[in-house]
């Protein structure tokens, strides 16, 4: 019996070390039947240039933003302008697995990266998850201790497949289609899914055609914490002000150290239904101490984060 087939796509912009990283923890961690592939959106910063020269076997892609694959709505449809090219590629990835012997879709952002090994038997795993109710993507990153949610008030948690699936009682959380995770080909071709260009649209048309998504507890895939600005755009003020935040929190690259087969084996046996933050079990590859929560986004986002939190903690103490 054959082993599951995966075809991994990996989003591509103007990053070279964040996607010369991601490719070398694919390379170095998974130990499974797959094909990788290379989707660049039209990328101009030289280092990626170079990146995508040296490993130009895998590159598909290099679409422009105006390049538009959804087959769902009309060509003057301009949400989300900015990300067309990049759902323009995801859904030419997803094209490509519905003409091939493809299993599953694994979509990635370049922002990310492989921690731990994964093996075809845990691959084989997730065909037991897919098989739950309407279950067509499969969230394989950490939640974010900076944005947290009511986990247990929405999310269940399954020993035997250990994972998280939406509650019945939740009318939102996990429900429909997200941009990034391992997606069930056979789940989303049954009901012809393209990508719209905006992830609420996305969502909101996954919840209509009833698909959710289930969570690894213990993912294989963490975003790169604290990333700086590609480049600083706007009014001069808010020029300084990213700047600044990139200056304060450290913002950069920061690749993360892969986990040893003993501590991937020590999380993976415990089995219990804990939210787990890479905050709280990777470490930096470089060593540098970062500002926790940690934060994914734009460093700007932490002060506005901050704020939130001082005016949460003074309505309560009014209260």
């Amino acid at each position: 019996m054959r082993g599951n087939h995966v075809l991994i796509a990996v989003m591509s912009y103007n990053r070279g070390e964040f996607l010369e990283n991601l490719i070398q923890s694919i390379k170095a961690l998974f130990h499974f039947n797959y094909e990788l592939y290379l989707f660049d959106d039209s990328s101009d910063d030289p280092y990626t240039l170079k990146v995508l020269e040296r490993f130009k076997e895998h590159v598909v892609s290099n679409v422009s933003h105006n390049h538009d694959h959804n087959h769902n709505h009309d060509h003057n449809h301009n949400h989300n302008i900015k990300h067309k090219g990049l759902y323009a590629n995801m859904n030419r990835a997803l094209e490509m697995s519905y003409k091939s012997d493809v299993d599953y879709l694994m979509i990635f952002q370049d922002d990310t990266q492989v921690i731990r090994k994964v093996n075809a038997s845990e691959i084989e795993r997730y065909t037991s998850i897919f098989r739950k109710n309407n279950i067509a993507q499969l969230v394989c990153t950490f939640f974010k201790k900076n944005h947290q949610k009511p986990y247990f008030s929405l999310l269940s948690y399954e020993e035997s497949t250990d994972a998280f699936y939406p509650l019945l009682t939740n009318r939102d959380y996990m429900l429909g289609i997200a941009d990034m995770g391992i997606y069930d080909i056979k789940s989303l071709k049954k009901v012809n899914w393209f990508f719209e260009n905006n992830e609420l649209e996305n969502q909101n048309k996954g919840k209509k055609l009833g698909l959710n998504r289930a969570v690894l507890r213990f993912p294989f895939l963490a975003y790169l914490p604290w990333p700086a600005v590609f480049r600083y755009k706007g009014s001069f003020m808010k020029r300084r002000f990213m700047r600044f935040s990139d200056w304060y929190f450290k913002a950069g690259f920061h690749p993360l150290q892969y986990l040893t087969d003993q501590e991937t084996s020590k999380i993976m046996n415990d089995r219990s239904p804990t939210i787990l933050f890479e905050d709280d079990i990777l470490k930096t590859k470089y060593g540098i101490t970062l500002s926790e929560p940690w934060n994914f986004y734009q460093a700007t986002f932490e002060w506005k984060r901050r704020v939130k939190s001082l005016l949460k903690l003074k309505q309560h103490n009014n209260q």
